[in-house]
């Protein structure tokens, strides 16, 4: 049988935020910097539901994802890739030093090392190609002619979504997964964190915490 080792990326794998990330990112450049309030305007009631405790913080996510794709809406899965692309070096200065070491034994051990988050495809695959993951998993960008279009609402991978992603990579194969690994800092990332005997819970928000010290889980700053 084999096993498994299942990140998370924001705040997890990666330490900061690739939403913050990506708005600074837009806001400075030199190219997309004009359409920055394309992405903005509309952000701000929900952000203000959101911060008033009428909206969750799943659903603030997706709406964000959904708002930052105007700030590149007609731009070519080319340009957006090379957008992306220049946040790598961003992102291995703030990678878990820890995780990264974990994730480089679990490939030498034969573990399949899986990142699903609920970050763009196209971002992920460029920031984390110097890593040996065997899959990576994230959210699809909406597009139409080879351009991405705001108007097409995105599947964002969140909770029971990623471990469909999962299940379906790892089809025909027997894992052992009570001698698997899961990473991750939501709670909302529960449903694969269950999946395996050897959940992590990693710079855990206090929902999370809580969890993993009622359950027993290990925790990692």
């Amino acid at each position: 049988m084999k096993k498994v080792a299942l990140f998370d990326f924001d705040q997890t794998f990666y330490r900061g935020d690739t939403f913050s990330l990506l708005a600074t990112h837009l806001k400075e450049h030199p190219t997309f910097q004009h359409k920055y309030n394309d992405f903005f305007l509309p952000s701000i009631i929900p952000f203000i539901q959101y911060k008033l405790g009428l909206m969750e913080g799943e659903e603030i996510r997706r709406i964000g994802m959904q708002n930052f794709l105007r700030g590149l809406h007609g731009v070519s899965i080319e340009q957006a890739t090379s957008f992306f692309a220049e946040l790598d070096r961003a992102i291995y200065a703030r990678r878990h030093k820890k995780l990264h070491k974990r994730l480089l034994q679990f490939h030498e051990e034969g573990y399949i090392t899986v990142l699903v988050s609920g970050a763009y495809v196209p971002f992920l695959q460029v920031v984390t190609k110097r890593y040996p993951f065997d899959a990576v998993f994230g959210t699809d960008l909406p597009l139409r002619d080879g351009k991405i279009d705001a108007t097409i609402p995105i599947k964002h991978r969140q909770a029971e979504k990623k471990v469909e992603a999962i299940k379906a990579f790892l089809q025909g194969e027997t894992i052992d997964w009570k001698n698997s690994y899961a990473f991750s800092d939501r709670l909302s990332d529960l449903p694969m964190l269950e999946l395996v005997g050897n959940p992590v819970a990693v710079n855990a928000e206090p929902r999370l915490q809580q969890e993993a010290i009622y359950r027993g889980w290990k925790q990692l700053d």
